[in-house]
């Protein structure tokens, strides 16, 4: 935002903190709306474990880039130091919404 790069280890830093933030259902809403206002500026792409699920269910585009389950709890461990990784994957596969879903 407001042409800022931001370097991988600052990302993993705060993907490590975001799982924490999820947990309070107003600071949640809080980003989920300033999230949306994004939309006002155009088209845009994120990257989220909800995103599309959440903040934008009426989306007509959603990506799923699909690994092992191996892979993501690695790399899950990697990114959050969190060593609840498989229980995330879970709970994402529990979160995704299907085209069937959403009719």
């Amino acid at each position: 935002m407001n042409s800022r790069c931001y370097s991988k280890a600052e990302l993993n830093e705060d993907g490590a903190v975001s799982p924490k933030l999820a947990g309070v259902p107003q600071a949640r809403e809080l980003v989920n709306t300033a999230l949306r206002l994004l939309r006002g500026w155009g088209r845009v792409v994120m990257l989220g474990r909800d995103i599309g699920a959440r903040v934008f269910p009426e989306t007509p585009f959603k990506f799923f880039l699909k690994a092992p389950a191996h892979i993501l709890e690695q790399r899950q461990r990697n990114t959050t130091g969190r060593p609840d990784a498989a229980d995330l994957n879970q709970a994402d596969r529990r979160n995704t919404v299907t085209s069937r879903q959403r009719r």
